[in-house]
């Protein structure tokens, strides 16, 4: 059976918290401690490769406040 690409929609704080997160994961390479299925690992790379082209603000001095605001909202904060 032949399966084609999958769509998701997130938010625009969900998709910076998640890529923010997998980022952090693969560079520490603690994927190795969430799993050791290469495949498992291969998808969640996958994953941060499609989320990091759209998060405009990877590169802005203040990224670090920026994730933090969308955490937040996602919390349901005021930010």
């Amino acid at each position: 059976m032949k399966h084609s690409d999958v769509q998701l929609s997130l938010t625009y704080d969900e998709a910076l918290v998640l890529s923010d997160w997998l980022f952090r994961i693969s560079e520490a390479k603690r994927h190795r401690k969430i799993t050791s299925d290469k495949s498992e690992i291969i998808a969640l790379c996958a994953l941060e490769c499609a989320l990091e082209p759209l998060i405009d603000e990877v590169f802005s001095p203040d990224y670090s406040e920026v994730v933090q605001g969308a955490k937040a909202r996602l919390l349901g904060g005021s930010d």
